[in-house]
């Protein structure tokens, strides 16, 4: 421990009043002290401290001080007063501890002193003496690290640099080949391909092919890692009933017959959309387009078959869904453990429609639109049968086949129902033009 003390003749403004009893071989010290706020202590008596300084009158001859401060070594020796000048004594404590300054230059990473984290970009305070690690961390970024040893009473300035990325590679190897490849909706390539330096963490990835159902699904990239992805696209099928059309074998959005895929809206391009515009406002002529099948399969605006699996395919019209209906045996089953209708056509072949899961929307949307031109199947179980509509044509399925029963209903409050739900398509292949 060492103490500085420096005499110096100094006047002083701090005068206290003197008392008069107080000796004439006397005068001041005055002790200033640091840090500021330290007690100070003259003869063992407490001495108040103003600013970082105390003065006290004493007697000529020898005395003692004695300064503390928490977290700072205590300082403490003797000092002579000369009655011919005052005496003046400086005193900087050490500190007990090091002080260390942290400043990041990256924002949103999560620093660490010796293993213990610490809140913020960056951080000031002390440190026991000895060896320590600084770190810095960040998801999708290699971690910096130092080590550096400090003393007490020393002080360090730590600046972390921006930190790197993380970067890995994924290995694209989808059948058939020249399928389109996106990742986080921008354009890679053609399967197979490799592609390198892409960030650690999560991605999205898209495949698509004419014809072919696409692959949609989220992988991640590990540091100097390649990830690798394998399958084979689905080819969009279709059955011939020995129908007016063929139909698909699996509704919009689902690659297996007894998935119920996506649900839309009437006109809607999009599952996630509530409605489309031409519902909500009827500003295309949205209620003679339906009417009209031939107008309908010839604009294309709010057709989500086509939408989703190009040109080869639309939604059913009216008629085509009557036709199903009326023309066809209709069979409960169970599919892979889903309860689901086997649809058979006049030739014996066959379609399988999940059924059950609808969205309820919103009936107070003012649409002007009659369900008796809906495209698309509402189906669902009410216990005792399962019931297949589309606008005025109504078919109840049971258990027993020979207690099916096909008929035709006019409420046309129960028509709009088809425009404010959200029903699965089952889209057909375009054979001919209706125009």
């Amino acid at each position: 421990m060492r103490v500085t003390v420096y005499f110096i003749f100094l006047i002083c403004s701090l005068m206290p009043a003197i008392s008069a009893n107080a000796q004439t071989a006397s005068n001041y010290a005055i002790i200033q002290v640091n840090p500021t706020y330290s007690k100070v202590f003259v003869d063992s008596n407490e001495v108040p401290v103003k600013d970082g300084i105390a003065s006290c009158l004493l007697s000529e001859g020898q005395h003692s001080y004695k300064i503390i401060c928490p977290d700072f070594e205590t300082a403490e020796g003797y000092f002579t007063v000369n009655a011919a000048r005052r005496t003046e004594i400086t005193a900087t404590l050490r500190s007990v501890k090091a002080q260390l300054n942290l400043t990041s230059e990256m924002d949103d990473v999560t620093l660490y002193i010796d293993d213990v984290i610490i809140e913020g970009a960056s951080w000031s305070g002390y440190v026991s003496s000895g060896t320590h690690t600084v770190k810095a961390e960040k998801n999708g970024y290699k971690p910096y690290e130092t080590t550096f040893a400090i003393e007490n009473g020393d002080s360090r300035n730590i600046r972390i640099p921006n930190l790197q990325k993380e970067t890995g590679g994924v290995n694209v190897n989808i059948l058939p080949f020249d399928a389109e490849v996106y990742i986080d909706d921008k354009m890679a390539g053609l399967s197979p391909l490799v592609i390198n330096n892409l960030d650690a963490g999560k991605h999205s990835l898209l495949i698509k092919k004419v014809n072919h159902h696409p692959l949609e699904t989220d992988f991640y990239i590990q540091e100097n890692k390649l990830t690798n992805i394998e399958g084979t696209l689905k080819p969009y099928e279709h059955v011939n009933l020995g129908l007016s059309v063929d139909w698909a074998s699996c509704n919009l959005g689902a690659t297996e017959p007894e998935e119920t895929g996506d649900l839309y809206c009437w006109g809607a391009p999009a599952p996630s959309w509530d409605y489309s515009p031409a519902c909500k406002t009827n500003s295309f002529g949205v209620t003679n387009l339906m009417a009209k099948e031939s107008v309908w399969a010839s604009s294309y605006t709010y057709d989500a078959a086509r939408e989703k699996w190009g040109e080869n395919w639309r939604m059913p019209t009216h008629s085509e869904i009557q036709e199903l209906i009326s023309r066809c045996r209709w069979i409960k089953v169970r599919i892979n453990g889903v309860p689901a209708l086997k649809v058979i056509g006049p030739n014996g072949n066959y379609i399988i429609l999940p059924y059950g899961n609808y969205w309820a929307g919103d009936r107070n949307k003012n649409w002007n639109i009659s369900a008796m031109n809906a495209y698309s199947l509402d189906i669902h179980d009410t216990n005792d049968y399962i019931q297949v509509s589309c606008g005025d044509s109504v078919l109840k399925v049971y258990e027993d086949e020979s207690k099916n029963h096909r008929y035709s209903w006019y409420d046309n409050s129960d028509y709009e129902r088809g425009i404010w739900r959200k029903l699965m398509i089952r889209p057909v292949l375009v054979i001919r033009s209706l125009k």
